[in-house]
């Protein structure tokens, strides 16, 4: 059985997203933990969880154990730290891989607002 967001634990984690949270303009930056490359991750239940995973969860209706659906950020957002969950969208890793082709291949429009 995977994790189970009861409503307790739902506001725990909105709690502890925010408390480790600098808002930036639009962006929701995670100033606590991070993975080695910059995504911001927390543990719950003694398990590793990127924030923007347990955003899209809380906010979006991911479901936080499947292993297909991903929290994947909008190209425009451009900040793998940021957890704003309107910067985020449910996708699977062939979306996501569709938006790292459109980012490296020039078509990001991070570029013109000089995001990471």
């Amino acid at each position: 059985m995977g994790l189970e967001l009861t409503d307790k634990l739902r506001e725990n984690l909105k709690r502890r997203l925010e408390k480790h949270t600098v808002k930036n303009g639009d962006h929701w930056i995670w100033v606590g933990s991070t993975s080695h490359g910059g995504h911001g991750k927390m543990t719950i239940d003694h398990k590793q969880y990127e924030t923007s995973r347990v955003a899209a969860a809380l906010f979006l209706g991911l479901d936080i154990n499947s292993h297909i659906q991903l929290a994947c950020h909008k190209v425009e957002c451009g900040k793998k730290e940021c957890w704003n969950p309107d910067h985020l969208y449910i996708g699977t890793k062939w979306s996501n891989m569709n938006d790292f082709i459109a980012v490296n291949n020039g078509d990001d429009p991070r570029r013109k607002r000089g995001g990471k």
